[in-house]
């Protein structure tokens, strides 16, 4: 077997015809991940030399070495993952294995490791790929929103009549906030834990990216976050929906004070007119 070999690992909603499906995913949302070597003859292929990947999506490429191999190609692998450098703004992580190490940021990795090693740590990277993606994915959206909520915060304590014309837009907030709940409740165990079998080489793989990627503090992070969101659109529809409820029985008493007017006036007409008769 050659001394080094290059993969690309991407992932479908639909499995193309005729390719094999690599690895299958259930939460938070149904994808396949399908695995692709490169066949060039060369590592890293001359196809694959810009630092950027090409998207913020858990597709990744990832070079294989072993830890024999000359030092000319294992400085080539980790030019490849770093090109300006290890201590660079965006450089890679290291984590140290038994019997070898790899290199792993988002959209690309290096693993160094015997070459019977590689499948099992490809399937580790390629499960803790899609699932810190997905993670990501609400960091940003919460971390966007934060001005949003922050502006609908004084809804928390006080309502307007001219608050009421935003129910719409609190509504949709608040189904926004629980999906968000349900996207983090679905990520937890698979974050926690690889939830695909794996070699005894590749869950240490596995279990050091987590640590190394702060999983566990950015969940809880998140699960705070989300919960401050909870507070705010949860209390804003409470007063938005008690403001409502009393302007409506506000106006519902009026009605009935106006009605009783009514029949007041008719009563003393009545009775003005049958004292006039007489």
């Amino acid at each position: 077997m050659s001394s080094s070999a290059f993969y690309r690992v991407s992932f479908k909603t639909i499995p193309p015809l005729d390719t094999a499906v690599f690895l299958t995913f259930s939460e938070p949302e149904k994808r396949i991940a399908l695995l692709e070597k490169d066949t060039s003859g060369v590592c890293p292929p001359t196809s694959s030399t810009s630092d950027a990947p090409a998207s913020s999506g858990p597709d990744f490429e990832c070079v294989c070495i072993l830890p024999q191999s000359p030092a000319a190609d294992i400085s080539r692998a980790e030019t490849w993952i770093d090109p300006n450098g290890a201590s660079a703004p965006a450089a890679s992580e290291r984590i140290n294995l038994p019997g070898g190490w790899a290199r792993v940021k988002l959209g690309r990795a290096v693993v160094c490791l015997p070459n019977t090693d590689w499948i099992g740590a490809i399937t580790a990277l390629a499960d803790f790929a899609f699932h810190d993606v997905e993670l990501r994915k609400l960091e940003r959206e919460i971390a966007t929103d934060w001005p949003r909520a922050e502006a609908d915060l004084p809804l928390a304590n006080d309502v307007t009549p001219d608050d009421l014309k935003r129910l719409g837009d609190i509504g949709a907030m608040t189904r926004l906030v629980w999906m968000r709940r349900i996207r983090l409740s679905k990520l937890e165990r698979p974050l926690a834990k690889c939830q695909v079998p794996l070699p005894q080489s590749a869950k240490r793989l596995a279990a050091r990216l987590r640590s190394r990627f702060d999983i566990d503090d950015r969940t809880e992070t998140l699960d705070g976050q989300i919960e401050v969101y909870e507070y705010i659109y949860e209390m804003a529809n409470q007063r938005m929906g008690e403001y409502g409820n009393f302007r409506k029985e506000f106006l519902l008493e009026i009605l009935i004070v106006v009605l009783l007017a009514a029949e007041l006036t008719v009563m003393l007409l009545e009775y003005y007119r049958n004292t006039m008769g007489e």
